[in-house]
Order: structure tokens, then sequence, then C-alpha cells
């Protein structure tokens, strides 16, 4: 008998104990692959655009990766002046810059050029899985020409 008070005792304690905040104990797990940022996840070119001229994809693919902590890996190739097709991987670094812009890191020659960023403009659609990506690139001739490239993507 004194064992079955004892166990009710016991049971009427731990009924007593609980407060109710308690039940409201949230548990929050970060997954840091998980975003939100609609630009997070891998893009493969589809077109490309230079100042309203369609370039031939034959040897210019490209896809670009955008990681959640800042990096991008591109790969793809390209033609160079002997038309021979290359292949090239890259890594360097992206930040939103507001809604709908973006800024890059430079790529010059394989290196990274931690000092120089291309803004960018990302118009998404189709629920944030087509994008274009539209730069505005200095030529580098002497009067000073902006070139538009704009790369039509598709999410993977």
């Amino acid at each position: 008998m004194k064992k079955l008070i004892l166990i009710f005792v016991l049971i009427l304690i731990s009924q007593t104990s609980c407060s109710s905040d308690d039940d409201n104990i949230i548990i929050e797990i970060t997954d840091p692959t998980i975003s939100s940022e609609p630009i997070i996840g891998t893009w493969q070119v589809t077109k490309i655009t230079i100042n309203g001229m369609e370039e031939s994809l034959d040897c210019n693919s490209e896809s670009i990766t955008f990681i959640n902590n800042g990096n991008t890996i591109s790969k793809g190739k390209y033609k160079d002046i002997d038309e021979t097709c290359n292949s090239y991987e890259a890594m360097s670094k992206w930040e939103k810059v507001d809604e709908s812009n973006y800024k890059i890191n430079a790529i010059i020659d394989d290196v990274i050029q931690p000092d120089i960023f291309v803004e960018f403009k990302v118009n998404f659609t189709e629920n944030n899985t087509k994008a274009s990506f539209i730069f505005f690139i200095e030529s580098g001739s002497p009067d000073g020409e902006t070139e538009e490239q704009i790369l039509e993507t598709i999410k993977k």
C-alpha cells in the first residue's frame, strides 16, 4: 500500500510541477543549405545575348552556382581567339545589393579580383525557376563603351 501511495504522490508532483511555460518551447534548426534567397542554386545558361545579338551556345555553355555562404562556382566552356573551345571553373564571391540587384567579384584570367565587383540585375520568372542575369561590363575600349550581356538561365 505504501508503494501505491508513493507512486500516486510522484505522479501528482510531476503533474503539478510542470508549468504552462514549458508548453511553448520552440526549437529552431537551421540548415545552411536552405535559403529563401531565390538566387541560391545552380543556374544553367540557355541563351547569351551581347548588345542585342544572340551568341552561339556551341562552345559557350555555362552554369553558375550561388551558394548560401556568399560563394559562387562558375563552370563552362568558351571559344578563344583561335576558335578553340576551352573549359573553365572559377570561384568568386557574391552579395545582394537590393531586391533584384547583386554584385559578384570580377574574374580576370582565372584570378578573382577581390576589389573589383561587377553589378548585375536578376529578373526572376516562373516561380523563381527561370532568371535573366543582366550585366553591364566595360568593354575595355578607349572610348569607355559598356557592353550589355544578358544570360537567360533555368534553375537546375
